[in-house]
């Protein structure tokens, strides 16, 4: 049989073992690349079902769904678009009514407070503190001289 004949006659390909071996290599690629490939923008997480209060632009904003990949915003918009974003890794969240902030960062919090008031008397109000009254501060301490 000459070289490349073969091709033409079924039986022959599927007995000739470097067409099997280069079909299955092919199929072997396919496979891997299919898996690589299939998780790249599927998000890691995905919230419905609440209000999400994006602020983008200068008025408030609500979308349906908010995915995250990696630890950052991947969409944000309607849940059937969001949807098309799952894979099996993804955990869908129903956020039951609540309120979700995407990207809220505190911008005025006084964390140098917090380690001088753990060295320094409490006297801060419920539920902070048991300081309620400025009387109830002229009060011994029990234990206390």
């Amino acid at each position: 049989m000459k070289a490349g004949t073969h091709r033409s006659m079924k039986k022959d390909v599927m007995q000739c073992f470097p067409c099997r071996a280069r079909r299955a290599f092919i199929m072997l690629l396919a496979g891997v690349s299919m898996r690589a490939f299939a998780g790249v923008n599927a998000a890691d997480a995905i919230y419905t079902g609440g209000d999400i209060l994006t602020m983008a632009g200068d008025k408030p904003a609500y979308v349906q769904a908010l995915a995250i990949k990696g630890g950052r915003i991947l969409f944000a918009g309607n849940k059937a678009d969001a949807l098309k974003l799952v894979d099996t890794r993804t955990r869908l969240v129903n956020l039951q009514g609540k309120t979700l902030l995407p990207g809220f960062v505190d911008g005025h919090s006084h964390i140098t407070g917090v380690g001088t008031q753990s060295i320094s008397a409490n006297l801060l109000p419920p539920p902070d503190g048991p300081v309620s009254s400025i009387p109830q501060l002229h009060r011994p301490r029990v234990g206390t001289q």
